[in-house]
């Protein structure tokens, strides 16, 4: 029913809307119009089971097709002793046939190595959608509501969003005529916040809720909106994508439920290993994800040849993943055409020599994600194996 949606690659949206004016987290200290405090004062006086029914402002409805999105800004946390970060993010399309509300609570935390560099992440996520799921906001955001009600049961979410600042402006619209998107920062006045994760020890039920957040309201824009006067740089005349690495191996499919990647950098000298995997019902998923760089040394030239390729993974001083896997292939690769690909503002030609084979765990310690929820160890099967060979 529903996609992954990773948390924490919100953090380019959260950048974009901090650079039209500002950020969540600086919302917070916005002084309220003294109406809307009056409310939200009133709202809190009142019996749980009444609060969640009582709309912070009273407004007209977002127009049909507009797609609501919501998204916190971080809170820290400690889980036996490790430093994670919660956000929350939630969105759906108003009034849409086939639309359904989705509501995504992602973890993530890093890892450090030597000059306190940001040398791995692992993020887990856990999503919830149905159509029992209630997430409504007024014309310009005046007000914003979420309440999953009992359709994810233990989990509860029901909060409103009491916006410090509003920012409106008129778009042209995809489909011809124009409409309004805004773009609003505040504060989360949250009645229920339980969510239940269902792993352990990490995390268990979590009763910690986000205290701002932001909220964006398109009806479809394509020009003009909030941020219509952002500088968005240069046209670019003609594109050339960036160089990859030396050699990359890839198993499993980045859109399916698992996904191993790992790749030597373009330099030769260091090497990430990546993996994601999920599982989901009806109107639960939950998703866990890791990368994380290591010496190149782990990851030595293939041998290759016109009749097939052997490639070697190890993880050696990688802070997210252990043991190792072997990709073999026996059968004739493919070999692109010469193609071009960009270094900063300098070009480079490359060939692509491409081996389909498969990737297999090495006995006795096989290729492991040390999620925090517990080990993902790789399982055989296909691989592509692809052998850069740049040109001077």
């Amino acid at each position: 029913m529903f996609g992954l949606k990773r948390v924490c690659g919100l953090v380019m949206i959260v950048l974009a809307v901090a650079a039209v004016g500002g950020s969540a987290a600086g919302a917070q200290a916005a002084v309220a119009p003294q109406v809307r405090a009056a409310k939200v004062l009133y709202a809190r006086t009142l019996p749980a089971r009444l609060r969640a029914h009582v709309p912070l402002t009273a407004g007209v409805p977002l127009s049909t097709g507009t797609d609501l999105v919501l998204f916190t800004d971080p809170v820290r946390m400690q889980v036996h002793g490790l430093t994670y970060r919660m956000s929350m993010f939630a969105d759906t399309t108003v009034d849409q046939f086939g639309s359904v509300p989705q509501l995504s609570v992602g973890f993530d935390r890093t890892s450090r190595g030597v000059g306190g560099r940001i040398n791995g992440l692992q993020e887990h996520v856990y999503g919830f959608a149905s159509t029992d799921m209630v997430m409504t906001a007024d014309q310009g955001l005046t007000g914003l509501h979420i309440d999953t009600r009992r359709a994810f049961r233990p989990t509860r979410v029901t909060m409103n969003l009491v916006p410090d600042d509003v920012r409106s402006a008129s778009c042209r619209l995809f489909y011809g005529g124009t409409g309004t998107q805004s773009v609003a920062e505040g504060t989360l006045d949250s009645t229920a916040f339980r969510i239940h994760t269902g792993t352990w020890p990490y995390f268990g039920t979590v009763t910690t809720a986000p205290q701002t957040a932001i909220a964006i309201a398109d009806p479809g824009c394509i020009s003009g909106g909030v941020a219509r006067g952002v500088a968005l740089g240069r046209t670019v005349r003609r594109y050339h994508e960036p160089c990859q690495g030396r050699e990359s191996i890839a198993s499993g499919s980045p859109f399916g439920y698992t996904s191993w990647q790992a790749e030597v950098g373009y330099g030769g000298a260091r090497a990430f290993l990546g993996a994601q995997t999920e599982s989901s019902t009806t109107t639960n998923l939950v998703g866990h994800f890791a990368v994380a760089l290591q010496s190149a040394t782990g990851m030595p030239r293939p041998e290759h040849s016109a009749r097939g390729a052997v490639a070697k993974i190890g993880t050696s001083g990688n802070p997210m993943f252990g043991g190792s896997a072997t990709f073999v292939s026996h059968r004739r690769p493919s070999v692109s055409k010469v193609r071009v690909c960009s270094v900063g503002r300098n070009l480079r030609r490359f060939v692509a020599t491409r081996y389909r084979g498969t990737l297999s765990p090495d006995d006795g310690a096989p290729l492991t994600a040390l999620f925090d929820t517990g080990g993902f160890a790789l399982e055989r099967g296909s691989a592509l194996l692809v052998i850069r060979s740049y040109l001077r």
